[in-house]
């Protein structure tokens, strides 16, 4: 994916990587990565540290996996994904 070519993943409109909220929708564009702790796009793998951004929710009648969201709230149930 070019820096150019993003899809926004609330409501898919093109958007630039170095926006941090989708100027169609206001959905934020960034999280913390859980694993090195710095904001990276929201994209299947960190920016900075490579690592995946794809989560499994934790609740037993959902466990679907996901990417990480900015309010890090699953997207199917509503259960944080994350402590």
């Amino acid at each position: 994916m070019s820096a150019l070519g993003s899809k926004c993943p609330h409501c898919g409109a093109l958007v630039s990587m170095d926006k941090t909220v989708c100027t169609a929708c206001g959905a934020q564009l960034t999280v913390e990565c859980p694993f090195c702790n710095q904001q990276t796009f929201i994209q299947g793998n960190c920016r900075h540290c490579k690592a995946s951004l794809y989560v499994q929710c934790p609740n037993e009648n959902c466990q679907r996996t996901q990417l990480l969201s900015a309010d890090g709230l699953c997207q199917y149930c509503g259960s944080a994904l994350r402590g």
